[in-house]
């Protein structure tokens, strides 16, 4: 197989891989409540207030390290898979595809930071640009 075609499955599901995980986490969740229909009403509305509770306010500062992450990781990523070892060329392809790397990366992050769980994808995407390199 080609390791550039590996490169980029890599890529794409690490630049994916955030959103998902809280995706099927928010599906769990209310999987969860539905599955348990002998709980009692009460006991549903207190253990959502403590969740509610526990939740962290979103933050611009939060926000601003989060989009400097992206910004790195759509640098090396993109390098890795387009850039590195081939002849420089001023290709509109080439950028189109840089811009895409940039946009899903982007993407996950501000999405996952939405949810409070930033960390976590700064986590994924870091070991998905260290098997993309």
């Amino acid at each position: 197989m080609d390791t550039g075609l590996v490169q980029i499955v890599v890529a794409i599901i690490g630049a994916v891989s955030p959103v998902a995980q809280e995706l099927i986490q928010r599906g769990k969740s209310n999987g969860e409540f539905i599955a348990r229909p002998d709980e009692s009403l009460e006991q549903g509305v207190s253990a959502h207030q403590s969740a509610s509770n526990t939740q962290r306010t979103r933050s611009f500062l939060d926000l601003a390290i989060i989009l400097l992450y992206a910004a790195f990781f759509s640098i090396i990523i993109s390098d890795s898979l387009l850039v590195s070892g081939r002849v420089p060329t001023s290709e509109i392809s080439i950028l189109f595809k840089i811009c895409f790397v940039a946009f899903i990366t982007t993407t996950s992050l501000v999405l996952s930071w939405y949810w409070n769980r930033g960390e976590a994808a700064v986590g994924i995407l870091s070991l998905t640009t260290l098997l993309v390199l």
